[in-house]
């Protein structure tokens, strides 16, 4: 081999490495993600679990998990909770974490930012006493310690609920009732 053609052969190893570190480096954006995700087995198998959770739970606590009403399969908030637990525990487990742009954080199996969830699942679970279905609270009780683990130094809304929730200490803060509008609506004339 030839001096030049050595030297060609270097570069062209050195771009390939570059192009490799390039990739490794490369951080996709949240809809970037969610489209490769979901296209893959690792999705298939979160959305049978998540679906299998969610029979579970809603035959342990007496619920349906869809809204009959709605031929489209319309998801309670129940179900929605309990698909967000599922989700986010399994891909915990199976390390189903990827760190992504536009938003900004680790996106959980595709569909969840964890570090952001807290504050509503724990809300939910006390607003329909999800924690009555035993396997709802198995697999809550131990998502509750991944958040804390990764996540309670944040100090923020949501790692405050679940450090409060584990410790026994959360309280479920009143819905307010919706006023109706004291402002007329445009094009109407008021009544005297």
């Amino acid at each position: 081999m030839t001096t030049e053609e050595q030297r060609k052969q270097n570069r062209e190893r050195q771009q390939r490495h570059r192009e490799k570190k390039r990739q490794a480096a490369y951080i996709p954006t949240a809809d970037e993600w969610f489209d490769t995700f979901s296209t893959s087995e690792h999705y298939e198998d979160l959305r049978a679990y998540a679906k299998r959770f969610e029979k579970a739970v809603a035959e342990e606590s007496g619920r349906e998990v869809k809204d009959p009403r709605f031929p489209l399969g319309y998801i309670t908030p129940e179900s929605e909770t309990a698909d967000q637990v599922a989700w986010t525990l399994l891909s915990f487990k199976n390390n189903l974490i990827k760190r992504v742009d536009s938003p900004n954080g680790e996106m959980f199996g595709g569909m969840y930012f964890a570090d952001s969830i807290g504050s509503d699942i724990v809300a939910a679970t006390h607003r329909f006493n999800l924690e009555a279905s035993q396997t709802y609270s198995a697999a809550y009780r131990e998502l509750l310690v991944l958040l804390n683990q990764r996540y309670g130094k944040n100090h923020d809304r949501d790692s405050n609920v679940v450090t409060a929730e584990l410790s026994g200490t959360y309280t479920l803060p009143e819905l307010k009732p919706e006023l109706p509008d004291a402002q007329p609506k445009p094009g109407t004339l008021p009544q005297i």
